[in-house]
């Protein structure tokens, strides 16, 4: 049996899911002028850059596991964020990875942190007299969205809560906030090759080290 060439049969009609090439796209697309818009609506590159050490907003982080056997820690952070109501609420976690992402074009980046998350809900207690916060550090945001912008990041240090206290069990951290230091800029190397060019770029690495 023979159908007219038009007639869409099963063999013949096209898929729900074909755009019918780029014709189809939407034409808006093309009228966009910004350059960097339309280079990073590609997306980034499948490669992704790690790094263990990141200044960004006046911190200097480290990765969880790079500051493991320093003699301070600087891998604490603090997001600011919102419930979608009046009351605010932040988020507190440990720094496990620093990602650079890259997409088309000349400079096109972007520094995620991949973050282990306390329960801000269950986890966290804000003291509303004095503004104190305690972290239950053992409470896990179940979340699948651990990521967070560099430029969203401020650095605390917990430490365990005062003995004779509320919450000296060992379950609760305070939670201190640290002061942002002006970062002069100075030379960060590569310890392997003993290098001591300044660098004078916006992202730049020492021992795996990146700067915003």
């Amino acid at each position: 049996m023979y159908f007219d060439p038009t007639i869409q049969t099963r063999r013949t009609q096209v898929p729900r899911n074909d755009d019918c090439g780029e014709e189809k796209l939407n034409p808006t697309y093309s009228q966009v002028e910004d350059q960097m818009i339309r280079e990073i609506s590609y997306g980034p590159s499948k490669y992704v850059t790690c790094y263990n050490v990141l200044i960004v907003n006046g911190y200097m982080f480290h990765t969880k596991d790079y500051g493991q056997n320093k003699s301070t820690t600087n891998s604490e952070i603090c997001v600011r964020g919102n419930i979608y109501s009046e009351n605010d609420l932040d988020y507190y976690g440990i720094v496990e990875e620093i990602l650079e992402l890259s997409y088309l074009g000349n400079q096109n980046k972007a520094i995620l942190l991949r973050c282990l998350w306390f329960d801000p809900i269950n986890g966290v207690n804000v003291d509303e007299r004095y503004g104190l916060v305690d972290i239950k550090h053992k409470s896990r945001l179940h979340s699948n969205e651990p990521f967070v912008l560099a430029e969203q990041a401020q650095q605390v240090y917990y430490t365990r809560c005062p003995q004779g206290g509320s919450r000296a069990s060992g379950e609760w951290w305070a939670t201190c906030k640290v002061r942002a230091k002006l970062f002069p800029i100075e030379t960060l190397n590569d310890e392997d090759d003993g290098s001591n060019e300044l660098v004078d770029i916006e992202y730049f690495q020492d021992d795996g080290s990146a700067r915003a």
